[in-house]
């Protein structure tokens, strides 16, 4: 996880590979990545 955590500093990016979130996500999320995984588009 350091090896992320370093990439993402380097780039300005968010570093999402720690942690687990502790809410749920919102609904409109959801649907949103649910749509976008039903057209089997890669």
């Amino acid at each position: 996880m350091r090896e992320m955590t370093r990439l993402a500093n380097a780039h300005g990016a968010v570093n999402v590979s720690q942690g687990f979130p502790d809410v749920p996500a919102p609904e409109a999320v959801k649907q949103t990545a649910c749509d976008a995984i039903q057209p089997d588009i890669n």
